[in-house]
């Protein structure tokens, strides 16, 4: 199993041992090499996540490659919290961390790649909109490459 494809199909056959779960699922990696990968389940919470309820989640997820036999060879499960600096890339990313101050890198069209910080005031299924120095500026979502929270130091 390796290609995006064949990710995409694993995330959609995980999605319900992760919602049964009472989470989400915010990312999936498949790593390194056949025989020797390493496939990390990023899960989270509207109040957070704990080691425990990660512990369960990956209880039911290892049964359930185990049964199904989808990866190749040898490999090791890590299901974990995305940290404070996880990617947002949903709206419903935006949407749970408004009034937060973020980076975002994104492409426009008429500008190419652009960079911006700002604090998130609006997230809608397919545009974000970001406050600049008092100014509010629209970010289609398709359209951001890269976007992370900026932790208050």
């Amino acid at each position: 199993m390796r290609s995006d494809f064949e990710i995409n199909e694993l995330q959609q056959l995980l999605l319900p041992i992760i919602e049964s779960n009472n989470a989400e699922l915010v990312d999936l990696e498949l790593k390194g090499r056949r025989g020797n990968q390493v496939l990390r389940v990023f899960v989270d919470t509207e109040d957070g996540i704990t080691l425990s309820h990660c512990e369960r989640i990956s209880r039911e997820i290892s049964d359930f490659l185990d049964q199904k036999d989808l990866i190749d060879g040898k490999y090791r499960l890590e299901v974990s919290s995305p940290g404070i600096d996880r990617p947002l890339k949903t709206a419903r990313d935006f949407q749970r961390n408004l009034k937060r101050k973020v980076r975002l890198k994104f492409v426009s069209p008429e500008e190419g790649e652009m960079q911006l910080e700002g604090i998130i005031k609006l997230a809608e299924e397919k545009m974000i909109f970001i406050e600049v120095e008092n100014r509010d500026i629209a970010v289609p979502l398709e359209q951001i490459t890269v976007a992370k929270i900026l932790p208050l130091w």
